[in-house]
């Protein structure tokens, strides 16, 4: 006969009637022994079988036999004698006795491990097989208990099938009523279900429950834009077809996140593609940046900026889609309210556009980054948009402020190449403008490197205040090969302004920055003192400096002269303690302009900002409330 349904490729037809005659009428009693046997496809050594019979069953207990260098051992207990020949009425096939068989059989594999390879999310799986346990009540379930390996790992699998009969039909499948478990060190693993092409591996549908201590690269696109942790729950509905697997009714908990939706991964393309529209309650993430460790970082001189590898080899495997949103974003320095994104992988480049979340009281941060990783090495350009950020709750979730009021307005717009985050700051290229208008913030509670900072440029005979109230602050730099360079950096507050000028290095976090405080009073202009930093950004050094006398020799020579912009620094350096000048409106309106020349060539829209409480906090003669535009 050939392969067909119920036939299993053996050649021999199981629903076939059997010939029992006067078999089944003679008592038992086999003891066989064979040092080898011939033909049986493997080879076969030290067969032993054991046989008795009564007037109603036949039991083979036990039966043992090397295969392949794997020992086996089996005991089966079939009808027999009368009971047999009662069956046999119509005729009775290998199925349909198998209905009253009880079945267990084990096999040792430690010594051969037969191994079995197969490719799934992109990933190459290797499973082998230790041991395997099969047993079979009449009538009832087929279970299979299995210890194996997977990557290497140990872990044990039980699983629940129809009975023996029903397989033993259609053994190429579909096999129904599957049950199966999973457990391998923390995670553990429960589905339910059916499988259509058993044989292949192929043809599953299965809902599933998915457990464990630590999530680690569950999915690939989640490792990429989502980077969960901790304790996780997954459950779903996995099937499969030759061209495509579905994740559907996803459900994830990690941790303080969960994640719920659809995902979609089609095979037979050149890389595996992703597809994924995918929701959220809440989302937490311990670091706003993505940060990679560092096993020689205790060896290294400390930075301020986290490093991160950048995910090249993952951005040139996969191609896809993700779009995913969540009602809450959720970090350490409190809640952000909602953030959604678009992620695209198309050829080695990385698109993640639009990203938006909104958060720090209202405020809308807006981000568009691609990652080209065809290129070697890989270009990165990006612009990043804060609106309206709420500063003051910034400072207060992050204990830096006891009490603390402000906005800001941040825009960066970069461009640089490398595989980590630091290799592309270390050439990069951009702007960076940061406006805030009026705002308060409780001085004395800051922990920062500022304090000392005030504390050097500032007579021990100024009385400081327990609140400082903000007119304005304003920072305009460009980027270039790695070097920030302020055209502007003005702090504005009732009492005293504060200009700077200055660099910072990208790839060694070094400072030179050069502060000059103008009191808003003309007698205690002599209490004020230009400060000099220098060093880096977690070890910054403070010095009193000395700056050249008058416009005309600050702008021709000296520290000043190396610095861009020095006619801004001279005129905070005036010796005039006069409250004409509308310091913060200028700089506003000029740093703001350049804003809007960004976002037009990032082709986004303007985002229109609230307005201002109706008062001024400016000491500043002629100055009225600063308007957002």
């Amino acid at each position: 006969a050939g392969g067909g349904d119920g036939q299993g490729g053996t050649g021999f037809d199981l629903r076939q009637p059997l010939e029992i005659r006067d078999l089944a009428l003679h008592q038992l009693d086999v003891s066989l022994r064979v040092s080898r046997l011939e033909g049986a496809g493997l080879p076969v050594t030290d067969l032993a079988i054991d046989a008795r019979s009564d007037g109603n069953s036949l039991a083979v207990d036990p039966a043992r036999a090397i295969i392949d260098d794997s020992p086996f051992e089996a005991s089966l207990t079939l009808p027999w004698g009368r009971r047999l020949t009662s069956l046999a009425h119509g005729g009775i096939s290998v199925p349909r006795l198998v209905r009253y068989a009880r079945l267990a059989v084990r096999a040792d594999l430690a010594a051969e491990k037969p191994r079995y390879q197969t490719r799934l999310l992109g990933r190459d799986f290797a499973v082998e097989l230790i041991a395997v346990e099969a047993s079979a009540d009449p009538g009832g379930e087929l279970r299979l208990l299995a210890d194996a390996t997977l990557g290497g790992k140990p872990f044990e699998a039980r699983l629940q099938a129809e009975p023996l009969e029903r397989l033993l039909q259609r053994p190429e499948g579909p096999w129904q009523d599957l049950g199966l478990q999973l457990v391998a060190g923390d995670i553990q693993f429960a589905a339910e279900g059916s499988v259509a092409r058993p044989l292949e591996g192929a043809g599953f549908d299965l809902r599933y429950q998915l457990r464990g201590a630590e999530i680690d690269r569950l999915l690939p696109l989640f490792d990429l834009m989502l980077p969960l942790e901790g304790a996780y729950t997954a459950s779903g509905r996995f099937s499969d077809s030759p061209d495509r697997i579905l994740l559907d009714d996803l459900r994830i908990v990690s941790g303080r996140s969960d994640i719920g939706g659809q995902m979609i991964i089609h095979r037979g393309k050149d890389r595996l593609r992703v597809d994924a529209r995918l929701e959220s309650d809440r989302i937490y993430l311990r670091e706003l940046l993505p940060v990679s460790g560092d096993p020689d970082a205790d060896r290294r001189r400390p930075r301020a900026i986290p490093d991160y590898d950048l995910p090249i080899e993952r951005i040139r495997a996969y191609d896809g889609e993700l779009t995913f949103r969540t009602r809450q974003l959720s970090t350490k320095f409190g809640d952000f309210g909602y953030l959604s994104f678009r992620a695209s992988l198309q050829d080695g480049v990385l698109r993640i556009a639009p990203f938006r979340f909104n958060g720090w009281g209202g405020g809308l941060v807006t981000v568009d980054v691609t990652i080209d990783a065809t290129v070697d090495p890989p270009a990165v350009e990006g612009s990043w948009f804060a609106d309206d950020l709420d500063y003051g709750l910034l400072l207060r979730q992050a204990g830096a402020a006891e009490i603390a009021e402000g906005r800001v307005d941040v825009t960066l717009a970069l461009s640089g190449t490398g595989r980590t985050r630091r290799e592309m700051l270390a050439n990069a290229d951009g702007q960076l403008i940061i406006v805030g208008t009026e705002g308060r913030v409780a001085s004395r509670r800051l922990d920062l490197w500022g304090g000392p900072l005030i504390t050097t440029m500032l007579s021990p005979s100024w009385r400081s205040a327990d609140v400082t109230e903000l007119n304005c602050l304003v920072l305009r730099a460009t980027i270039g090969d790695g070097v920030v360079t302020s055209e502007q950096l003005l702090v504005d507050t009732r009492r005293i302004a504060i200009g700077a000028v200055g660099s910072l290095d990208l790839e060694t976090e070094g400072l030179d920055f050069v502060f000059a405080p103008r009191p808003k009073r003309a007698t205690l202009v002599s209490l004020a003192n230009p400060v000099r930093v220098t060093g880096t950004l977690l070890e910054p050094e403070i010095s009193v400096t000395v700056l050249p006398a008058g416009r005309t020799a600050a702008a021709g020579g000296g520290l000043v002269a190396g610095l861009v912009n020095p006619a801004f620094l001279v005129f905070l350096l005036a010796n005039t303690g006069s409250q004409d000048a509308n310091l913060c409106l200028e700089a506003v309106d000029a740093s703001r302009a350049v804003k809007a020349g960004v976002r037009k060539a990032e082709q986004l829209p303007e985002v229109p900002s609230r307005q201002p409480p109706a008062r001024s906090l400016s000491p500043l003669g002629g100055c009225s409330p600063l308007s957002r535009r």
